[in-house]
């Protein structure tokens, strides 16, 4: 700035400028936090057997965790394996 421009800000003034841009790059957090909820509502509404576990914080507006598994993708995991036939790990002494 100082080469270019012949101005050198101070400190105080480079902090509130970055802390501008961010905001205007990232958003406001209240306002992407009330967004998850049409976001989960909008995937139900077009996958079809979907399933979304959000986990938050409700009273400090703090997103923890969200967990997706499309319909999609559970059908075709569901039909595509073989069904497991599981036994104890004991010895079998007959038919």
């Amino acid at each position: 700035m100082e080469k270019k421009h012949n101005y050198r800000p101070s400190m105080s003034t480079c902090v509130r400028t970055q802390a501008k841009a961010l905001a205007s790059i990232l958003g406001d957090y209240s306002e992407q936090f009330g967004m998850i909820r049409s976001y989960v509502d909008e995937l139900l509404k077009k996958n079809t057997g979907s399933t979304v576990k959000i986990q938050v914080q409700t009273e400090m507006h703090v997103f923890k965790s969200i967990d997706i598994c499309r319909g999609v993708l559970k059908r075709g995991f569901l039909n595509g394996c073989r069904r497991v036939l599981s036994l104890d790990g004991c010895f079998l002494k007959g038919p």
